[in-house]
């Protein structure tokens, strides 16, 4: 074993201990250029090892766990979908999940049909109330943009599709920053370093929960924001529009803040959220909610898709 595997085994074994990156970097009196060598090498290692539990659970009766194969596949997928600026949700059901494989195989044509598909999954009131109160008040980097995010909900419900994008983007990349520990100054991380953002997650936790589902998000994530959401305005357009900088600068006349990518907006929080769930190494907030801590969320969200139309929004907005 060479001394930087050798390292990075003990940080993994430092870690599980509970010691934070911070603690381990100033302990080790290990410099970014350094860190980012041996987390990389970390990540791998544990990686390699989850696969090699994953397989040997497959053979056990009493063990229910999804297969390495099943594995392969969420991630091709994923990465097909992310040619289209979609993630597949990780509450995707098998059935679902075999539905979307189906879909995929006649892209781009059957588009429109797995937007609806995970329209379905993303945006039903009750998910939508849960990831509020066990995700969105709760988690750090989330927590300050909450009533936007709730404001951007309330939009989409009611239609307003303008308003609810030119609301999450802002959001999106708010989040992105407060990760990245920047609290405004000089300092701002540059484009490139949001670009790349998740897939760098190695550097932010060698170690995450979940480390396979975490590859899988953060590859998605990572696909969507070059290709589409970061991608420079000097490389051509993004599919459908659904980039940041237009929303930013207005550079174009098409129309991009639309139904479609409002829904892809949600897809890319909600991944975003999974993955910091997994780097965090805690508890998920959302299964300690009770029905009393969502039911009124709920029904708000869901009378607000009962809405006569048409209702202003749509009569003045389209």
């Amino acid at each position: 074993m060479g001394k930087s595997d050798q390292i990075a085994t003990e940080i993994n074994i430092e870690i599980k201990a509970g010691k934070s990156i911070a603690q381990i970097k100033t302990e080790r009196q290990i410099d970014d250029s350094s860190w980012q060598r041996y987390s990389a090498i970390a990540y791998a290692l544990n990686l390699k090892e989850e696969k090699k539990k994953r397989l040997a659970d497959e053979k056990k009766q009493h063990v229910a766990t999804t297969s390495s194969v099943d594995m392969g596949n969420i991630l091709a997928l994923n990465m097909k979908l992310a040619d289209f600026a979609i993630i597949l949700p990780v509450t995707s059901t098998i059935p679902q999940f075999n539905h979307a494989v189906q879909l995929a195989s006649q892209l781009p044509d059957t588009e429109p049909e797995l937007l609806e598909l995970v329209e379905r999954l993303t945006m039903q009131p009750q998910f939508r109330a849960r990831q509020k109160k066990g995700r969105f008040e709760i988690f750090p980097f989330f927590k300050p943009v909450h009533k936007l995010i709730d404001a951007a909900t309330l939009c989409f419900y009611r239609k307003n599709y303008i308003s609810c994008y030119m609301t999450l983007v802002p959001v999106i990349e708010g989040i992105m920053l407060r990760w990245l520990n920047y609290n405004g100054g000089s300092d701002k991380p540059d484009f490139e370093k949001l670009r790349r953002f998740f897939n760098n997650g190695y550097i932010r936790q060698p170690m995450p929960w979940n480390i396979q589902f975490h590859e899988i998000f953060s590859k998605a994530c990572g696909s969507l924001l070059e290709q589409h959401f970061f991608k420079p305005s000097d490389k051509g357009d993004a599919h459908d529009l659904f980039n940041r900088h237009l929303a930013a600068h207005l550079l174009q006349d098409g129309t991009f803040a639309t139904h479609a990518n409002c829904l892809r907006l949600f897809m890319l929080l909600d991944a975003m959220s999974e993955i910091y769930f997994y780097e965090s190494r805690g508890e998920d907030p959302r299964f300690s909610l009770s029905h009393n801590d969502t039911d009124s969320d709920t029904l708000l969200f869901a009378s607000l898709m009962s809405i006569a139309i048409p209702s202003p929004e749509t009569q003045i907005l389209g």
